[in-house]
């Protein structure tokens, strides 16, 4: 598949899936997951052992091995790591991490923003890693991703797709998240953000305040993934209580279908 068709397959698989399983609760994550990859012609791969995080496979191509594409794709964070880099998953990956049914997408990844520049310069002199240029077409489509732009220069393609690419993201300038052991989860060498400090930074993302589109774009970008954590994470109740009073409201109200939608309420929550 080229990677616009891979993009708009990915996506609609994930809102197949999720339509599915709100519009009908008793259907499993595996049902719905079924159902969308019959509605798309397409095979939902599975990978790791929670059976959450999958990729995208045409029918009548032949399938990876389990988790063949998974330690590739994570194969970045191990060279960070022998070179002393703190390397923490974000985005889709730190969604399936917490139970969220979603197809992966770019990697992004974040790393202390002091070391961004030379977490660049290692994988760029490591073989098998290439930085072409934005791809247009996919920048006026979809509108949020020209926030990265600006981090284009630490985005690479490497041996585990043709598709998506690794991006490195500096973590507090990017997500206002900081990198230690108290904010992550390690399972073996991959880092995950801890619940509560993901939503704490997905809410400040959320209330940003910003009159640009792309910008705005990626702020109700991250209400969507507070929205799918909301939905899925085992601890999203346990946890309201270690939040902050900003992020618990918004959590809260998520919580119970009662958040405030539109730029009023963005506003209400960023001054409350």
């Amino acid at each position: 598949m080229g990677r616009d068709l891979e993009f708009f397959y990915s996506f609609a698989a994930h809102v197949i899936c999720v339509v599915l399983r709100l519009t009908e609760k008793r259907r499993s994550i595996n049902q719905a997951d079924e159902t969308a990859g019959n509605i798309l012609g397409l095979t939902l791969k599975y990978h790791d052992n929670r059976d959450l995080v999958r990729t995208l496979i045409p029918r009548n191509s032949r399938a990876p091995r389990p988790d063949e594409n998974m330690n590739s794709r994570y194969e970045p964070l191990l060279i960070l790591n022998r070179h002393g880099i703190s390397a923490c998953l974000w985005g889709e990956d730190a969604l399936a991490f917490y139970a969220v049914p979603t197809v992966l997408f770019e990697t992004y990844v974040l790393v202390p923003d002091e070391d961004l520049d030379r977490a660049t310069e290692i994988l760029r002199s490591s073989q098998g890693y290439d930085q072409p240029p934005p791809d247009e077409k996919e920048m006026r489509t979809v509108r949020f991703r020209q926030v990265f732009l600006k981090y284009w220069s630490h985005r690479f393609m490497g041996s585990w797709s043709q598709m998506t690419g690794l991006q490195l993201l500096p973590a507090q300038e990017f997500a206002y998240f900081t990198i230690n052991k108290h904010t992550t989860i390690a399972k073996g060498p991959r880092l995950y953000p801890k619940l509560e400090d993901f939503i704490e930074s997905l809410v400040k993302k959320f209330v940003e305040a910003t009159d640009v589109r792309s910008e705005l774009a990626y702020c109700l970008h991250n209400r969507l993934y507070l929205a799918y954590l909301c939905g899925s994470a085992p601890e999203r109740h346990s946890v309201l209580n270690n939040l902050s009073p900003k992020a618990r409201r918004v959590w809260k109200d998520l919580l119970d279908e009662q958040l405030i939608l539109g730029e009023e309420g963005r506003r209400i929550y960023r001054e409350d």
